[in-house]
């Protein structure tokens, strides 16, 4: 497992861009005897499925049990000095996924050897696309990979599914359980505004996009700190903001991004509807 970590680790790979590793984990299983589906999601087809059959229990099917792991890596530069350093610039494993990777094929290579004294079946599925969303060549969606292996129908038949995450705040050694919702899916937006562009002489000649956004950011963080109930879990935070072109001329275009996060289907949809309705506003 150290190996195969440290292999993924010097060679990470964006988002649906993990053709050097999905082939590395499709080999590695069908090494093992698993069985392979490659090229898995309806949109992108870059995730690896393997299936494990039991041999144990005279007959009885028993259930079928999902362990899922991650595998892209993240836009960073890495600055560690080490034997296993990033190979690709701009790329880096810091998020753990290396990890994740390595560790389910370790419990893919184990489950295998003991597949005799298995009742069951047991999936391994590797994730593209963790990291983010990509507009579907098929209908435009943003889709990450969690949702593009979904509508493959990777759950079909699935009695129990395990994730996990590595959490530096932990000792080695030690696993973290919750009782109840641990980690929320992050849902990404854009906002654009456009505006009116004109010299710092004359704003009243101009509509500023850069002041739009800003009282766009003020506006969502009220709805947030106002709009939810505070007895649930949502964060709202924005990651980026690109506007103007000169020290002295008026924006005319601005573009903002941000995530949230909520564990209810309810408050996910009263977040998304807020960006929406204050969003048209400006228009």
């Amino acid at each position: 497992m150290i190996e195969y970590r440290r292999d993924l680790h010097a060679h990470p790979e964006l988002l649906y861009d993990v053709v050097r590793t999905s082939n590395k984990v499709a080999e590695l299983l069908e090494e093992w005897g698993i069985t392979v589906r490659r090229n898995v999601g309806k949109h992108f087809g870059m995730g690896v499925v393997g299936l494990l059959q039991g041999l144990a229990g005279n007959g009885n099917s028993g259930p079928t049990l999902l362990l899922r792991a991650d595998m892209d890596a993240l836009p960073i530069q890495e600055c560690n000095e080490l034997p296993y350093k990033s190979v690709n610039d701009g790329i880096m494993h810091a998020c753990g996924h290396d990890a994740h990777t390595a560790m389910l094929l370790g419990a893919a290579r184990t489950l295998a050897a003991f597949r005799e004294r298995l009742i069951g079946t047991i999936i391994f599925v590797f994730q593209p696309a963790e990291e983010g969303a990509v507009k579907s060549p098929l209908d435009g969606r943003l889709l990450s990979g969690g949702r593009d292996l979904i509508e493959d129908n990777v759950l079909e038949g699935v009695d129990y599914a395990y994730a996990l995450h590595v959490m530096p705040e932990l000792p080695v050694g030690t696993l973290g359980i919750h009782p109840h919702d641990a980690m929320a899916a992050s849902s990404h937006f854009k906002v654009e505004f456009q505006g009116t562009s004109g010299h710092h002489s004359a704003p009243h000649r101009a509509v500023d996009a850069i002041q739009m956004a800003a009282q766009f950011i003020g506006e969502i963080n009220g709805l947030m700190a106002n709009r939810i109930d505070p007895q649930e879990a949502a964060v709202l935070a924005f990651g980026t903001l690109q506007a103007g072109t000169a020290v002295n001329v008026i924006a005319e275009h601005s573009e903002l991004t941000g995530t949230f996060r909520a564990f209810t289907k309810t408050t996910v949809a009263e977040i998304t509807n807020g960006l929406q309705r204050h969003a048209f506003s400006y228009s």
